[in-house]
């Protein structure tokens, strides 16, 4: 028989739903969504922790925000523009064109959006996202809504 030579954690063998409530609220969401998992949880149970982190995260962290909402599909308190215009307000433009782009929501919006990529002008960014949202608004009006 064959003998396991790696090491095991400290990990608990089982975590409580407050302990993931904890995480959540701290903003260590990649820990809780790993214990949902191993122990079954839905993520469901912890609306309101997840409403929470939300609060805590939407000044200095929304694009992590929207890379949780978009992979995860989980409501955090806040629709996706609030989350954007948040993150266009910290200056992260690069996060804030790729989730407009994500999010299909360029026709909300456009001026923002040139705003940013004005920002990036001095890199070679700017041309690709230039290129990249007249390449997804072909063919596309503003008065088809987002649907996400």
């Amino acid at each position: 028989m064959l003998k396991e030579f790696k090491p095991k954690g400290n990990e608990p063998d089982r975590i409580e739903p407050h302990e993931i409530a904890a995480l959540f609220e701290r903003g260590e969401f990649r820990k809780a969504l790993a214990y949902c998992r191993k122990m079954g949880y839905s993520l469901d149970e912890f609306s309101e922790s997840l409403a929470k982190m939300g609060k805590k995260m939407i000044g200095p962290r929304p694009g992590e925000l929207l890379a949780l909402v978009h992979k995860h599909s989980i409501d955090v308190g806040y629709d996706v523009p609030a989350m954007l215009r948040s993150q266009f307000r910290i200056r992260d433009y690069h996060g804030f064109l790729k989730n407009v782009h994500r999010f299909e929501v360029y026709w909300e919006f456009e001026s923002e959006v040139e705003t940013a990529i004005s920002r990036l002008a001095r890199s070679e960014e700017a041309e690709a996202w230039r290129i990249k949202f007249a390449r997804s608004t072909l063919g596309r009006s503003s008065s088809e809504p987002y649907v996400g």
